[in-house]
C-alpha cells in the first residue's frame, strides 16, 4: 500500500475518504454488545464489515 500511495498521491486522500463511509452502524452491526452496552468487534468481525469503497479502490490500484 505504502508504494501505491507513493505512485499516486491522491491514493492517501482517496483512502481516508472511503474509510469516512463506513458507517458506525454497520461495524455495530458486525460486532456483539457485551452487558452495559459495551461495543466489542474483533478483527474477524471487522473484516466482514461492508467496505465498498475501499474494494474498488483497492481493485483500481492493483490493475
Amino acid at each position: 500500500m505504502e508504494n501505491a500511495i507513493n505512485q499516486n498521491h491522491n491514493l492517501d486522500k482517496l483512502l481516508i475518504e472511503a474509510l469516512n463511509q463506513i458507517t458506525g452502524k454497520a461495524m455495530v452491526d458486525e460486532g456483539r454488545v457485551y452487558g452495559g452496552a459495551m461495543y466489542k468487534l474483533e478483527p474477524k468481525e471487522l473484516a466482514n464489515v461492508p467496505a465498498f469503497e475501499l474494494q474498488g479502490l483497492l481493485s483500481k490500484g492493483s490493475k
